[in-house]
This record gives structure tokens, sequence and C-alpha cells, in this order.
């Protein structure tokens, strides 16, 4: 048997707003795997010299997300080294002199993330 069905534009909309749901929903679900993003990391940083920063950024959901956050911070900041991850959920960074928290926050946020923590510590 062989049946014909046809869709019109407010059919399609409909589908198309379900799978948007759909994977608005698996990404808060997998969001719920990650426990480490919602625990604050203990900083160590003296305050001199080199920094590792590293960043609980909220949204990454793949390698293009990643190197949008790695990208947004390189063209802001002269850093020695970035790299974002987004199974861990976060961005690490080097670099010889602090960077305020603010403008970390304001980057990452204008790639269309969410810095959710920092932490510094002696590189």
């Amino acid at each position: 048997m062989h049946t014909n069905i046809s869709l019109n534009t407010a059919d399609i909309i409909v589908i198309i707003l379900i799978l948007a749901l759909m994977a608005g929903g698996i990404r808060v679900v997998f969001g719920f795997f990650h426990p480490h993003k919602h625990e604050k990391i203990t900083s160590d940083y003296n305050g001199h010299g080199q920094v590792k920063l590293v960043l609980q950024v909220d949204g990454m959901m793949c390698g293009q997300c990643e190197a949008h956050v790695s990208d947004a911070i390189r063209k802001r900041f002269d850093v020695k080294k970035v790299s974002s991850s987004h199974t861990k959920g976060e961005t690490v960074i080097i670099a010889r002199h602090d960077i305020p928290d603010t403008s970390l926050k304001e980057a990452v946020e204008s790639a269309g993330y969410t810095v959710t923590d920092i932490a510094r510590f002696n590189a």
C-alpha cells in the first residue's frame, strides 16, 4: 500500500518547531550530565607573572562552538594559548598577564556564549 502525504506550509512550520524544541530539550538533558559546569573552581593565582585562566562556558555544543569562543579570546587579548572544550564546558587560557573578568565575559558573550565561572592559577 502506498500513501501520498501532502504537507502545507503550516504543517512544515509545526514540524520545524517540534524539531527545534526537541533539540533544545536534548541540550538541557545533556547539560545535566556535565556537573563540573556548576561547580566553583578554587583559584590559586598570586597576581604575578603568567596566569592560567579556566573559564566555565555554557552554550558550546560542538567543535565549531569551541572555535568561536577561542577565536573571540584571541581577537580581543594577547594570549599565549587558548583552547576550548565543549565536552568539558570550559576554555583554558594561558596569558602573560591577568585579564579582568568583565573583559573575558564580554569577549565570550560577543561570540554568543555565557561564562559562568572563572578561576585563575599560576602558569
